[in-house]
């Protein structure tokens, strides 16, 4: 007696070529960057580093926000001087500082 693979009544069997094919889309799909991290953009550490020089402080987060009507990189610093925590507003595209919030 031979094992038989579980066939689903109707559905024919999946051919080796659209199996592989598959198989790489799914590949693809997980090697490919999350949503909305396209290339467009510059990396969320080289934001922390724009932040900290420009308030001269520890990089304590980053998050995604919209401000100023488009997302943007919002780190928050603690200031060396005085202790303060300060939001640091970044253009996400460009790496230029927009604003800071106290």
């Amino acid at each position: 007696m031979s094992a038989r693979r579980y066939e689903h009544p109707g559905r024919r069997p999946r051919s080796g070529a659209l199996r592989q094919a598959i198989l790489m889309a799914c590949a693809c799909l997980l090697c490919a960057p999350a949503y909305g991290q396209g290339s467009d953009r510059i990396p969320e550490q080289q934001a922390k580093e724009i932040a900290a020089k420009a308030v001269e402080g520890e990089v304590m987060d980053v998050q995604i926000e919209r401000k100023l009507g488009a997302d943007r990189y919002v780190v928050e610093v603690i200031r060396k001087s005085d202790g303060a925590e300060v939001d640091v507003i970044i253009d996400m595209k460009t790496g230029e500082v927009l604003a800071t919030e106290n």
